[in-house]
């Protein structure tokens, strides 16, 4: 598979054990904000998906807490990657000292992963590279009147997520994320890329590189547009041969064809 993109991804290694050019990923990222890549959806589709991803964006603590600088800070989030068929959704947490500048935001591709991840930053605040034992348990974490486990259970559900199958047709793209917005002054609740960069989700933890890359590889064909067949009637497609009426018939006046002896 060639790829052409202006970027570098997790999965691009694979490249070094050869290129199939007849195979072509064009790797061109476009953003869609809330009102655009929802166009199309039931009402029931659409109230789903967006109530997952409020549920799961109202778990902020740092919203009930006052902060000082020097304190640490985190927002979560939750994203839905559309890979070569298959949706895969993971919550974000994003965690930084209590100040402008950028944090640093973590993937976790599974409910106990995600839950024993935020169980330690309710514990102690800070970031879980810091946290030397888990100081509060899961299960408290799960008790406060704010955090609801049903609020997981819901997100990390296949059934939530399936009408998000459409955008590969839809879009001809074997990847997608689509992602939750935290911004309070935003008003888009998740936004859609297309075509994204997988490498800073961690996303290598649920497929190797190589694996990624064969798995793009063969969706890529089936995405491509079908050429319709076209149905020519039989007495043109006779003249495009060079026949005419009078090709398979003995003309008036010739004898028949002798037939060879030994024939009946």
């Amino acid at each position: 598979m060639l790829i052409v993109s202006k970027f570098q991804d997790y999965y691009d290694a694979a490249i070094a054990h050869g290129v199939d050019k007849k195979v072509v990923y064009n790797r061109k990222t476009e953003e869609l904000g809330r009102d655009k890549f929802l166009v199309g959806f039931g009402h029931s589709d659409r109230d789903k998906i967006m109530e997952a991803f409020l549920r799961l964006s109202s778990q902020q603590e740092s919203r009930w807490t006052k902060r000082k600088p020097g304190d640490w800070e985190w927002e979560i989030g939750g994203a839905v990657v559309g890979f070569c068929g298959k949706l895969y959704p993971a919550v974000w947490v994003e965690y930084h000292l209590f100040s402008d500048q950028p944090g640093v935001t973590e993937y976790f591709w599974t409910q106990e992963t995600a839950l024993d991840a935020l169980a330690k930053l309710h514990g102690k605040g800070v970031l879980p590279a810091l946290t030397d034992s888990l100081l509060w348990s899961r299960r408290w974490f799960l008790q406060r009147d704010f955090l609801k486990k049903a609020t997981y259970d819901v997100f990390f559900k296949e059934e939530t997520w399936k009408p998000l199958l459409v955008f590969f047709e839809k879009n001809k793209t074997p990847i997608f994320k689509c992602t939750s917005v935290t911004d309070m002054t935003s008003a888009a609740i998740a936004k859609l890329s297309i075509n994204p960069s997988l490498k800073e989700t961690g996303f290598g933890r649920v497929l190797e590189a190589h694996a990624a890359f064969q798995e793009i590889s063969m969706f890529l064909p089936a995405l491509a547009p079908v050429e319709k067949m076209v149905k020519i009637e039989d007495k043109y497609l006779a003249a495009s041969k060079g026949f005419n009426k009078a090709s398979f018939r003995r003309e008036p006046g010739t004898p028949d064809r002798k037939r060879k002896k030994g024939l009946k």
